[in-house]
């Protein structure tokens, strides 16, 4: 009986395809959302699931009951991981299915092509437009409203997916998904989205970044970035998902759609954070909590560079105090079958590195830490190259920048300090990088740097930075005068290859300064009071001066000057739209004052001119089109170029 009861109804499910086989079914609609909760879509012709017209989306009564589940989970970020904060530079898809201006829906995808304005390169072909698709990924040239993966590589669908699933942003508690477009780059970001059917008890947040190769909002010469903050389930019900988790498992990669050209990072289809590589067996959600994935998708090749987890390397330098401990643990895989990653590590110059383990495989996994000590004060550079076993080999260069700070006061290199004149124990020299610092005497001298009317006596300083960093020093004040340690920087921000002065402006209180020292913080020494030094590559140097008068006391200071390179945008887009309306050239005017800027036209005519820019050519209502400039930097530096005007 049961058998005869089962033929039954597939006969019936049957005969409800057919019926349906001279109508449309529209994505979003009441019709398409009841077959699918009855699991009969799949029996559907594919090419009777069309999208909503535009003049449907505007008639709530073509969309299926929303229903009001209680909403759940969060957004937790880490530093270094580059989500670009939802703001009023982001826009929201106009969906095929779903309502403005919000554009909740199931399975629905823009209407419209989303125009770029730059070129995207994806295995060797340039893409000037994408589709974003509700259900966690972007596609080229056709839309995809699946709902359930179809595993890599297949010859069906072209497209990226940070976390292909069944997305349902139905249910008010759940996040929506929004863009941003910038010159060089598209971000897309699903906010704690929840999944099918409007479930919004447990929410993904997930992030896209496309460039053209360029943008520094990817690090590497990489061209995709997927990050992720708090990851919490996997499947909706029509993919066999039973609360969120368990039936056809999520994917996350990139496919050509050529059946050979693939990325597989993984299949998730439980909780937890186990994970055995991309072409294991399906992994648990939270392995991708907080995680940023790295890629260039444009080479031609079927062997991509291996891939990185990479948060971390978003930070122009990660700053820890000494005593503190960083853990550097890193996986990175094989974006192809069958292929073998070696990770090598450079850590010359940085002492306190351990490493506990480098295993090679798909995936490789490094297991290190770092440990902030006296040895390690300033600038550390680890460096980390992965490279596969492909045809041919591939590669993919990651650094660290880490900068240990230390506070410490010029009293500290001697049992009996040195007092200043005024009967003052004074804390002068601070390298922590983060200020303000707060001060505490004990027996009580005050608050602040200085302490003042001090007896002869033994005292505590307690010095604590804005990032956390504490120093105790003992302090004996028994009336030996002492110097104050300082200098100036000129310019303060200084250019590779360009002199900088260094004006010794210390106080001798009384006594007489009879030695410098000087550290330049990467190794190079001088003992002139006012030395000129030429950096030759960028980043950040803690300058130390050390002084010292007739009677042995000593005091030093440490600043930090950054060395940087101005890179002067080549377009900017004066529309009125509040974004990238101006010319901008970073460090103008605060670092670099009264720099000249001249802008002609492609015939050689002078259009503009400014002998203090600051950061404010609108175009002048000039056409469109390239324009040649020459900026004469304030420190006697010329750089000449192009700058393109995009309305």
């Amino acid at each position: 009986m049961n058998k005869v009861i089962t033929s039954l109804l597939v006969i019936l499910i049957a005969g409800i395809s057919l019926s349906n086989a001279q109508n449309l079914i529209y994505v979003g609609s009441s019709e398409y959302q009841s077959l699918k909760e009855s699991g009969a879509l799949n029996l559907i012709p594919k090419e009777q699931i069309v999208s909503m017209p535009r003049e449907k989306i505007l008639n709530p009564d073509d969309f299926a009951p929303q229903a009001l589940v209680a909403g759940g989970g969060g957004n937790t970020t880490v530093n270094c991981t580059p989500f670009v904060p939802v703001d009023n530079t982001f826009g929201v898809p106009e969906f095929t299915s779903g309502l403005p201006p919000d554009y909740r829906n199931d399975d629905g995808s823009s209407d419209m092509p989303i125009i770029l304005p730059f070129d995207f390169c994806f295995y060797g072909q340039n893409f000037n437009s994408v589709y974003i698709n509700n259900n966690g990924n972007i596609s080229f040239n056709v839309t995809y409203g699946t709902f359930t993966p179809l595993i890599f590589p297949n010859n069906q669908f072209t497209m990226l997916c940070p976390f292909w699933a069944d997305v349902d942003t139905r249910n008010p508690a759940s996040g929506i998904v929004s863009y941003q477009i910038s010159p060089t780059h598209l971000v897309v970001r699903w906010e704690n989205v929840g999944y099918f059917n409007s479930m919004a008890d447990k929410l993904n947040d997930f992030q896209l970044i496309i460039t053209e190769g360029t943008d520094p909002i990817i690090p590497g010469g990489n061209n995709v970035a997927f990050s992720y903050g708090d990851m919490q389930w996997t499947t909706g019900s029509a993919s066999g998902g039973v609360n969120g988790f368990g039936g056809s498992p999520a994917i996350v990669g990139a496919n050509q759609g050529n059946g050979i050209n693939s990325i597989m990072v993984g299949t998730f289809d439980h909780a937890g954070t186990d994970y055995d590589g991309p072409f294991g067996n399906p992994d648990g959600i939270s392995w991708l909590d907080n995680k940023t994935l790295l890629f260039n998708v444009c080479q031609s090749t079927t062997n991509l560079a291996p891939v990185p987890d990479a948060s971390l390397s978003f930070c122009d330098t990660i700053f820890v105090c000494i005593g503190d401990s960083l853990s550097l643990n890193m996986s990175l895989l094989s974006p192809e079958q069958g292929q073998t990653t070696v990770i090598t590590i450079d850590t010359t110059g940085v002492p306190d590195f351990i490493l506990y383990s480098n295993t090679p495989g798909n995936t490789a996994v490094i297991n290190a830490s770092f440990y902030a000590t006296l040895d390690n004060v300033g600038m550390n550079t680890i460096t980390i190259t992965a490279t596969d076993d492909g045809i041919p080999v591939a590669q993919n260069v990651i650094e660290y920048n880490i900068f240990v700070s230390q506070i410490t006061n010029n009293q500290s290199s001697t049992p009996e300090t040195c007092e200043d004149a005024n009967g003052a124990a004074i804390v002068t020299n601070v390298s922590g990088t983060v200020s303000p610092y707060q001060y505490s005497w004990s027996p009580s001298g005050g608050s602040d740097s200085i302490a003042t009317n001090l007896s002869a006596g033994t005292y505590v300083v307690t010095i604590t930075s804005a990032n956390g960093c504490v120093h105790n020093d003992t302090i004996i004040v028994d009336g030996i005068l002492s110097p104050t340690a300082n200098f100036g920087i000129n310019p303060p921000v200084a250019l590779p290859e360009g002199n900088v002065t260094f004006t010794d402006s210390s106080l001798a209180n009384g006594d007489t300064i009879v030695s410098w020292f000087w550290d330049f913080g990467n190794g190079v020494t001088s003992t002139e009071q006012n030395p000129a030094y030429s950096f030759a590559d960028t980043g950040h140097y803690p300058v130390m001066l050390i002084v010292t008068n007739t009677q042995n006391c000593t005091d030093t200071i440490i600043i930090v000057i950054p060395v940087v390179e101005i890179i002067v945008p080549n377009i900017f887009t004066p529309n009125g739209d509040g974004f990238n309306d101006m010319f901008v050239i970073p460090y103008m005017p605060e670092e670099f004052p009264n720099s000249k800027l001249y802008i002609y036209s492609r015939w050689g005519k002078r259009v503009y001119k400014s002998d203090n820019y600051q950061n404010d050519w609108d175009g002048d209502k000039h056409p469109e089109g390239t324009y040649f400039y020459t900026l004469y930097v304030s420190n006697g530096t010329e750089i000449k170029g192009t700058v393109t005007i995009l309305k």
